[in-house]
């Protein structure tokens, strides 16, 4: 199984921290007190907005490839349509 380079997985904490960081801002200030836990780390949740904020890209035709806003190997693609498939 082919795996992705270092630079692509750089690109994708950066993608998914950068969704984690505004999930946290956007609900942080309006649900969570001092006192209540912070939001937790949900890669499925991350996942979700990651897609979408592709289909927004590809809806407006802008000139940006899948496998260049977030990096994968073909092989797990397949095995997260097939987990989302199975749900």
């Amino acid at each position: 199984m082919s795996k992705v380079t270092q630079q692509q997985n750089d690109r994708q904490e950066f993608v998914d921290n950068k969704i984690m960081a505004m999930i946290k801002d956007c609900l942080d200030a309006l649900v969570y007190s001092k006192t209540s836990p912070s939001f937790e780390w949900d890669i499925e949740v991350i996942e979700d907005i990651r897609d979408l904020v592709f289909t927004y890209v590809k809806k407006h035709n802008l000139p940006i490839d899948e496998n260049d806003f977030y990096p994968f190997v073909w092989e797990e693609k397949e095995e997260r349509l097939e987990r989302e498939n199975n749900v």
